[in-house]
């Protein structure tokens, strides 16, 4: 069987991988580093429940998320304690 010519290449011994640095290797995190909150964590937050915060965000009531991780929202905790400090205002 004649092998196709473009897949030489292909077929030669590829360069040894290199690994991923175990996690502890690397630098430091720092240690005021917080997660992002979720809407279970934003509505425990607001002592309210997750439905009360899934309404406020389709009627703008409330901040726009960070980031969308999955299609689930996420926010900086720093923005939400300025937006609480703040009187709960866009």
């Amino acid at each position: 069987m004649r092998r196709d010519p473009r897949c030489k290449a292909a077929l030669a011994d590829p360069v040894p991988l290199k690994l991923a640095e175990p996690p502890n290797a690397g630098p430091a995190l720092p240690a005021d580093l917080e997660p992002l909150i979720g809407i279970d964590d934003l509505a425990r937050i607001l002592s309210c429940s997750r439905r009360l915060v899934e309404r406020m965000r389709a009627s703008k009531k409330i901040i726009h998320p960070d980031m969308y991780i999955c299609r689930m929202p996420r926010w900086r905790p720093e923005r939400i304690r300025h937006w609480i400090e703040g009187g709960n205002k866009l």
